[in-house]
């Protein structure tokens, strides 16, 4: 999962949004998704699923059955 650090810079490449909808297909399931990302008064709130940073690949989404159903892929 991205920690606060990723999150702060995807919104500083959006300055003024506070949310942030990251659509993909999970990197588990192949299921189409939207993850939605917004800040709050206490750092950040995410759902939808999770958004994963992989190494050599830009950001890749997981669907929430797939985060509970098989935690140790991601």
């Amino acid at each position: 999962m991205l920690n606060v650090d990723n999150l702060k810079a995807l919104f500083n490449e959006h300055p003024g949004k506070t949310t942030l909808n990251i659509q993909g297909k999970c990197i588990a399931c192949r299921r189409d998704l939207t993850v939605e990302i917004s800040t709050t008064a206490d750092g950040f709130g995410i759902n939808g699923g999770m958004l994963l940073d992989k190494e050599r690949q830009d950001y890749v989404v997981s669907c929430v059955d797939c985060i509970h159903s098989t935690p140790t892929k991601h």
